[in-house]
């Protein structure tokens, strides 16, 4: 049996794999850009930026194009790793600060062209842009009743409305008009997945795989 392996194993190292052009095990990656210190990428949709943090005394938003990065937010700024691209305009996105609204906390949408910072809450965390663009959607907080739940904030006027009572990582599908949101069970790792019509307010409760 040995022997037999043995041969499999060198016919195998001659001949490479089903693969017509062979197959390197050692390929050479063509490495576009190291950045050290980064943490949580997240690419643009079209591929030609990236977003991530870092952390301590050079913490805050940072953007990445060809080779070159630049910080968006300002040093020394605690950034959650929840930020988002806007499906229609590269140049936009949503993040979260954590902390308390007196230290500039609230969840923020931001042009990537030189543009500043808008406070769209002074609570919230895990935005996503709406399909139409025309308005945010968040989590509250986690322990405070009176901000926790889904809500959504226009981006035309700023002005926001609480969608449900509890609830994290709202998601809505394409056409905006259905809701996703997650409520965490206590003492369990689980959570409950709920879909809820904006339209109509009716819930469906299904339980999370």
């Amino acid at each position: 049996m040995s022997s037999l392996l043995g041969l499999l194993l060198v016919c195998f190292s001659l001949i490479g794999c089903d693969d017509p052009a062979g197959y390197s095990a050692s390929p050479n990656w063509a490495v576009d850009g190291v950045i050290a210190g980064a943490r949580a990428p997240v690419m643009s949709h079209d591929g030609q930026y990236v977003l991530f943090t870092r952390e301590g005394t050079d913490g805050g938003l940072y953007l990445w194009h060809h080779g070159a990065e630049r910080c968006l937010t300002g040093g020394g700024v605690a950034i959650r790793p929840d930020y988002v691209w806007s499906c229609f305009d590269q140049s936009l996105v949503a993040f979260s600060i954590p902390g308390s609204s007196t230290e500039g906390a609230g969840v923020y949408v931001m042009s990537t062209t030189d543009q500043p910072m808008i406070r769209m809450s002074t609570h919230g965390r895990q935005p996503q842009f709406a399909p139409n663009e025309l308005r945010l959607l968040f989590a509250g907080g986690s322990s405070d009743t009176a901000t926790q739940g889904i809500w959504s904030v226009s981006l035309l006027d700023g002005i926001s409305e609480r969608l449900t009572a509890v609830g994290e990582r709202p998601r809505l599908n394409p056409d905006g008009e259905v809701l996703a949101y997650l409520i965490p069970q206590v003492g369990s790792n689980g959570a409950t997945l709920i879909t809820r019509s904006l339209r109509t307010g009716t819930n469906t409760w299904r339980p999370l795989a």
